[in-house]
């Protein structure tokens, strides 16, 4: 039974471990943004990456601020690669996630 719960708070604490650095990336990203959105997480299958999708920002960037934003992130990636963790910037991609009622429209 103690072999169980040592499992248990060992998954507990990896999760908020997780929720911390995903919470910390969107914070330090958001606050060179316009704007700042999380979208839901991503399976493996659809993102085409291996391993467990923590956050799945998107982020309004001027085009000025793009290379700050990008030396920002390659920042983190350095920052959070020694701790198991990747952080990925794609893009830049149209700004869809920031019309209002995009998705709805196109229903």
């Amino acid at each position: 039974m103690q072999g169980k719960r040592d499992q248990a708070r060992a998954r507990e604490d990896a999760a908020r471990q997780a929720e911390e650095w995903a919470h910390q990336v969107h914070e330090r990203v958001a606050a060179l943004a316009a704007e700042a959105l999380l979208n839901p997480l991503q399976n493996p299958e659809v993102s085409g990456h291996t391993g467990e999708m923590l956050l799945n920002g998107v982020y309004l960037v001027d085009d000025a601020d793009e290379e700050v934003l990008r030396d920002e992130v390659e920042a983190l990636a350095a920052e959070f690669e020694p701790l198991g963790g990747a952080v990925e910037l794609s893009g830049p991609w149209p700004p869809y996630n920031f019309v209002k009622g995009s998705i709805e429209a196109a229903r």
